[in-house]
């Protein structure tokens, strides 16, 4: 009876550690594809064949912690505004970009920020040189978002008035324009305050988005 017994229990766990690595390989292949819907699948998938099997997942046992999932469930895709030059420099249109959004506020408008130095992608004017100039983000609850610029950014920019105007109300209406909790933005250079952004716009305050600058 007991050999029986073992028998059937070696047959089981050997049916879940094929399952399992068809579920790792079937996974990691598509996952680049289609991310957090085949984690889906193959958990709903893990999950119903330990049932059939009358084992109890590890999942069951604690629904609130699964590392798997929060790997990739952490990034939703979502789109958002970016706003650059128009052709003539004159003022500010909205560039749509799919991005992915993490969870943590600050983490996305470091995300959004990036994505302004990266440049447009349509027929839009960059109002950011092109680069790793952002030094670090941070986001108060009293809604104000300091950006913080690295020094370097300052040797690879060049602008008038108008220019910078532009460059300025880039980050504060991408920023607050698609965060609803951030409504200031104060921006830094190097960590410190500066009186301008490059000699003509003043960022000592922190600064409001400007509607009438967008078309």
């Amino acid at each position: 009876m007991s050999g029986i017994l073992t028998k059937n229990l070696f047959v089981r766990m050997l049916i879940i550690s094929i399952t399992c690595l068809v579920l790792i390989i079937t996974g990691t292949y598509f996952a680049v594809h289609y991310k957090f819907e085949v984690l889906r699948y193959t958990q709903g998938l893990y999950l119903a064949t330990t049932h059939l099997l009358g084992i109890q997942s590890d999942q069951e046992d604690n629904q609130n912690y699964s590392p798997l999932k929060n790997k990739f469930m952490r990034l939703k895709r979502e789109q958002v505004n970016l706003y650059f030059s128009n052709e003539d420099a004159e003022f500010l249109t909205a560039e749509q970009r799919i991005i992915e959004k993490p969870d943590d506020l600050t983490g996305f408008a470091k995300i959004l920020v990036q994505e302004l130095f990266k440049g447009p992608k349509k027929h839009h004017l960059a109002t950011l040189p092109k680069g790793d100039f952002l030094r670090s983000l941070f986001v108060l609850d009293n809604g104000i978002a300091y950006v913080d610029l690295k020094n370097q950014f300052l040797d690879h920019y060049q602008g008038c008035t108008i220019l910078e105007m532009l460059s300025v109300y880039s980050i504060v209406n991408t920023l607050t324009l698609n965060i609803s909790k951030i409504d200031l933005v104060k921006i830094l250079i190097n960590g410190k305050e500066t009186p301008t952004f490059a000699g003509h716009i003043d960022i000592q305050y922190p600064i409001k988005p400007n509607m009438l600058i967008i078309r």
